[in-house]
């Protein structure tokens, strides 16, 4: 990434929350915002996706890019587990009249009807966390782990029509002892690095990954998430255990997308 942020400092309040911070940097830093939503239009119309099609985004955290589709005039339902005063915050900004529904992945066939969406985004890394996060790494069980991201896997294709698609991405496998400088935020009248982190052990299929505020010499580290350690084999071996029939990367159509490989899962 060329190193334009410290030429770009944005304000946060005191005690921004790791959702708040990842937000800041996805819509001011990690993408242009115009760029990217012009990729996926692209994608819609290679696949006959048209503003009559419905859309979900299973991982909708603070609304990009489904608040810049639905301005498009897009039809996106949009569920994420955790961030949704987030993602309604944002909508309240941008004149929206849309809210995030909270629901964690295993509620959604209580949500949606089977077959409801010609469409489904789970982007942003999500898809790893299927199979659980951690704060340690006691208790992990690999193989419950695989069959959560299978079962998972299913609840995806059950929302989609037959012939649609799911949009999913995940880190590179080439991803080893990483680090990047996402940001510099001002927060009262003190200036900070955001600095992304991960560690991937591929022996103990464990990656770590967090966000750290550093200032000066000082550090704050936000949670480190620890999850399974996926490869893009596996993950395209359980998409289709889970009940789609083709799976290609379409890294190409979205250039601006630097940060993960993405595919399209079609059922």
């Amino acid at each position: 990434m060329e190193d334009t942020n410290s030429k770009k400092i944005l304000e946060i309040h005191a005690n921004p929350t790791l959702d708040e911070v990842w937000d800041l940097c996805v819509r001011n830093f990690l993408y242009d915002q115009k760029k990217y939503v012009n990729e996926v239009l692209e994608i819609f119309a290679r696949l006959g996706i048209t503003k009559e099609s419905k859309i979900a985004d299973v991982s909708a955290g603070g609304g990009f890019p489904a608040l810049n589709l639905i301005a498009l005039g897009y039809k996106v339902d949009c569920f994420d587990g955790f961030a949704t005063d987030l993602f309604d915050q944002n909508a309240k900004k941008e004149g929206q009249d849309v809210t995030c529904k909270k629901a964690l992945w295993e509620e959604l066939p209580e949500l949606v009807s089977p077959g409801e969406y010609d469409f489904v985004f789970c982007r942003g890394n999500s898809f790893i966390y299927a199979g659980g996060g951690w704060s340690e790494t006691s208790g992990f069980d690999i193989e419950k782990v695989r069959a959560d991201y299978i079962k998972t896997a299913k609840i995806f294709a059950g929302m989609l029509k037959a012939g649609g698609y799911m949009y999913i991405d995940k880190f590179k496998d080439s991803e080893l002892g990483y680090r990047e400088k996402l940001a510099t935020i001002k927060v009262g009248s003190n200036l900070e690095d955001l600095v992304f982190f991960s560690e991937r052990s591929p022996e103990s299929k464990l990656r770590k990954a967090s966000v750290q505020r550093m200032a000066g010499g000082d550090v704050t580290n936000f949670e480190v998430k620890i999850t399974y350690d996926l490869s893009k084999e596996e993950l395209i071996n359980f998409l289709k255990e889970g009940g789609f029939s083709d799976v290609e990367v379409i890294n190409s159509e979205v250039p601006e997308e630097k940060h993960f490989d993405v595919w399209l899962a079609k059922k």
